[in-house]
């Protein structure tokens, strides 16, 4: 490396380390280390803007057939200032079906998920990993609150994957959105007391709710950079439990699929 290289080297290095770029690098290579298979820097129409955006990481699990595909879509953020999740265990005590994320629309159609979301292993991750919040903010941040960006991004990021019907054959698609953020989390409530309680936390999730342009909601999962390797296999055996939920769905491909090459043809 040359004198006149080393000025160059450290400029570009001080301006990569002010922006999220760490932080998406790192994220892709936790999530890959958790065996999903991960792109950076994904593209996804806005329908409601007509134009293509730009989403920071796209983690994907899948059954050995790929008739089950899992998108964990991540917008990472990279800042100084808390985040702040508002809680409510009263309005919200347990998850909801939504706190799968967004999912195609057949797979309301083949498997009724509130009906034994409890009872299966993907209805008990998801029990764990619920917080009972409803609100996402930024502190100190003003009128320009970069949370409502954020969830809004990973929302339409979610519905663009799980809406892209290309191919031939009909997959249960489910998307699941995320904030990784590398700075604290604060979990906020009114107590019982009637008085406001802190709790600083490395992990959170807000059931957000948006039109683009229908009424879509999802929980939004905020998982620290910290924290990030402990989640990101939580959200693999989500994954894992998502796809053992789905196996009637597809024990019942293979065989009409085993049906139709045994079928004679006409004569």
């Amino acid at each position: 490396m040359t004198d006149k290289e080393e000025p160059l080297l450290a400029s570009v290095r001080n301006w990569a380390e002010k922006t999220g770029l760490p932080l998406e690098l790192y994220t892709k290579s936790v999530f890959g280390k958790e065996g999903f298979s991960v792109s950076h820097s994904t593209l996804y129409e806005d329908m409601q803007a007509d134009k293509a955006r730009e989403i920071d990481i796209v983690a994907y699990w899948r059954d050995t057939l790929g008739l089950v595909q899992i998108y964990f879509v991540i917008e990472c953020k990279s800042s100084s200032k808390p985040w702040v999740v508002l809680t409510d265990k009263a309005s919200f005590p347990r998850p909801l079906n939504y706190s799968f994320g967004l999912f195609s629309a057949n797979v309301a159609e083949h498997i009724p998920i509130h009906l034994d979301l409890y009872r299966s292993d993907a209805g008990r991750m998801l029990e764990i990993l619920h917080r009972s919040g409803y609100g996402l903010k930024v502190a100190h941040s003003g009128n320009d609150d970069p949370a409502f960006g954020a969830a809004m991004s990973a929302l339409k990021a979610a519905r663009a994957h799980v809406q892209n019907t290309a191919g031939k054959i009909d997959r249960f698609k489910f998307a699941i959105p995320v904030i990784v953020v590398d700075a604290p989390i604060v979990e906020c409530n009114l107590s019982e007391s009637g008085e406001l309680e802190y709790r600083k936390v490395d992990y959170s999730e807000a059931h957000f709710n948006a039109y683009i342009p229908e009424l879509q909601r999802a929980s939004i999962r905020i998982v620290s950079k910290e924290a990030l390797p402990f989640y990101a296999s939580r959200f693999r055996m989500v994954a894992q439990a998502i796809v053992a939920q789905m196996t009637p769905q597809i024990a019942a491909f293979v065989r009409d699929m085993a049906q139709a090459r045994t079928k004679p043809g006409p004569p």
